[in-house]
């Protein structure tokens, strides 16, 4: 356990070093960011979906056919959590 957790943070601190140091090159020589705007869009679309997809799975599986109700009610109650930690960050 101990190794997957050494693992997972060197792995982290490369890609986070590694995005910084890209991010200050690049901004040395003048680059801009703004071609990122449509794929960081995209990938928030997809998020979102994924998020809807796996609640209503979930769902299924936790609620009878009568409870259509609560079902509905949890559900939106999934989609106002994923704004609200949308905003959040």
């Amino acid at each position: 356990m101990g190794r997957v957790v050494l693992l997972a943070g060197t792995l982290t601190s490369i890609v986070v070093i590694s995005s910084t140091l890209y991010t200050f090159w690049a901004a040395k020589n003048g680059w801009d960011f703004h071609f990122m705007g449509p794929f960081l869009f995209t990938s928030l679309l997809v998020l979102i979906a994924v998020a809807l997809i796996q609640g209503t799975d979930n769902l299924i599986k936790r609620f009878n056919y009568n409870e259509y109700i609560w079902a509905a009610i949890s559900l939106y109650l999934d989609i106002i959590n994923l704004f609200l930690a949308l905003l959040h960050r």
